[in-house]
């Protein structure tokens, strides 16, 4: 029976274990990778009508304050101060480990991805109508410098009603043991405008 590997001066060579993970681990990704992209396009015409662009970022690390950090599932990006060009982008690295995560359960999967997508469309559609509103009004104009500015202010606002009140109290303290930020930086990630495109836009380095 003829073994699988590679020929080298006419003596056969078995593949390494490093070639073997990498291989098996590439075989892992494609069940949660298709899930991830059929989960995407199904977004697609949704946030089409929003006006929201979705893309996937294939960056491993960001740096920030001079150290690396991990990338978040997914991210509402948009330009810094006029809260034009709103992006949902998807981290292809850190969603595609989750699968192990999640115990490698194809429903279980899918349901997490689809949930994550509508809270960042959620999430999109304020600043969107944030900006409209700041756009719209004169006054608004003269009170805040830019639109994320005023953007900015409505978050500190909510922030200082749910500190007032006992349940508010409770959900800010229960977001900050699990290390959750309600402004999330990444959220203003300025785009780059000379940056390499695929079909859509980009607001971070693939």
């Amino acid at each position: 029976m003829q073994k699988i590997g590679f020929r080298f001066d006419g003596v056969a060579k078995q593949p390494s274990r490093s070639h073997l993970a990498n291989k098996v681990f590439a075989i892992g990704e494609l069940i949660p990778k298709k899930i991830l992209f059929s989960e995407i396009t199904r977004a697609k015409p949704s946030l089409k009508t929003l006006g929201i662009k979705i893309s996937v970022s294939y960056a491993k690390i960001r740096i920030k304050a001079g150290k690396p950090k991990k990338h978040p599932y997914f991210a509402c990006c948009y330009n810094v101060g006029d809260l034009g060009d709103v992006n949902i982008v998807a981290f292809y690295h850190p969603l595609v480990a989750d699968w192990s995560v999640m115990g490698r359960d194809a429903d279980a999967y899918r349901m997490r991805i689809r949930s994550a997508i509508r809270e960042e469309m959620i999430h999109s559609t304020q600043v969107i109508t944030v900006k409209s509103r700041y756009d719209r009004s004169l006054d608004l104009t003269r009170q805040f410098k830019t639109a994320e500015n005023y953007y900015e202010h409505l978050l500190g606002k909510i922030i200082e009603e749910l500190a007032t009140s006992g349940e508010g109290q409770e959900v800010v303290c229960t977001a900050a043991q699990k290390g959750v930020k309600i402004m999330s930086d990444c959220s203003r990630s300025k785009r780059l405008p000379m940056w390499p495109k695929t079909a859509t836009a980009r607001s971070y380095p693939t």
